[in-house]
């Protein structure tokens, strides 16, 4: 419970001193909005919200209208993802016990239980064929991350990709579906390391001294998007690098976000939970073309 609780902090604590440049408001209630997920149209976003006491599922178009709940219950629902087709939507919950990662329908009916045991498990999205789903474990305190499969209604032995200080928090598909790109403490920092969907061949992308984490891929460009963390060094903000780690450079201005966040489906816009004058909310922001001066290749 200790480390399920550390690891929600680092990556459900949002922090924002100022926004990046456009950012529009898409949430005002005093509550905490959180986690937004685009819809594969680009038409909706689904987040997490304790606006009933409990956190639960919602759901919202991109403007920020007509927001209502999926799930409900004396339980906590959260990290909600949409499925490639947008048929389905999976998250976590600890409505029987300990966290498990479930899916349901993509208006909430047929919630389907994917993962058992006593051990506590975060969502972490779907393989871009829709096949697989991946999600973080505690297993006697070390992180694991996994994949399993799920198709049409069965599930399979999941195969174990990396854990230990080997895995950080968060992963991102590549587009077409044969690499992860993930966040690891496996050199004493948060790097962004790649590896292939069967967990071979893993390397880091990142090695400086500062944290980098929250990978996030874009399918226009093509370019791994991340969060850069440092003191003093000016590096807070989006980045952006291509895959092979080469080529970073800055993709929004100098401020300071995290917690949930997403790009969206044509790549041009981000969305993301922050938290202002102590109330967490969800914004919008354009994202522009990879450009700014470029910092260098791989260090």
């Amino acid at each position: 419970m200790v480390l399920l609780l550390a690891w929600c902090a680092a990556v459900s604590a949002p922090v924002a001193h100022e926004l990046p440049a456009g950012a529009k408001q898409l949430t005002f209630l005093p509550f905490t909005d959180r986690h937004p997920v685009w819809s594969p149209d680009g038409a909706h976003i689904v987040f997490d919200s304790n606006r009933g006491g409990h956190f639960h599922i919602w759901i919202m178009r991109a403007d920020g209208s007509d927001a209502r709940p999926l799930t409900s219950g004396p339980w906590h629902d959260s990290h909600p993802s949409f499925s490639p087709d947008g048929h389905r939507i999976a998250f976590d919950s600890d409505r029987t016990g300990a966290y498990q990662v479930w899916v349901m329908d993509r208006e909430g009916g047929n919630p389907r239980q994917i993962t058992h045991g006593s051990n506590w498990h975060i969502s972490l999205g779907w393989s871009p064929d829709g096949a697989s789903l991946a999600y973080a474990e505690n297993n006697a305190g070390q992180l694991e991350l996994l994949v399993t499969a799920v198709d049409g209604g069965k599930e399979t032995k999941p195969t174990l990709l990396s854990f230990g200080k080997k895995f950080g928090r968060q992963i991102a598909w590549s587009p077409d579906g044969q690499f992860i790109a993930y966040d690891s403490f496996a050199a004493g920092n948060y790097d962004i390391w790649l590896m292939r969907r069967d967990g071979s061949d893993a390397r880091p992308l990142t090695n400086g001294p500062k944290t980098e984490h929250f990978p996030r891929w874009n399918r226009r460009d093509g370019r791994i998007y991340y969060l850069p963390h440092g003191s003093g060094e000016g590096t807070h903000g989006l980045w952006s690098m291509r895959p092979d780690g080469s080529d970073r450079r800055p993709a929004t201005p100098s401020v300071s976000f995290a917690g949930g966040l997403d790009i969206s489906p044509d790549g041009r816009s981000i969305v993301f939970d922050a938290v202002l004058l102590g109330e967490s909310n969800i914004y919008l922001a354009p994202l522009g073309e990879a450009g700014g001066p470029q910092v260098g290749g791989r260090r």
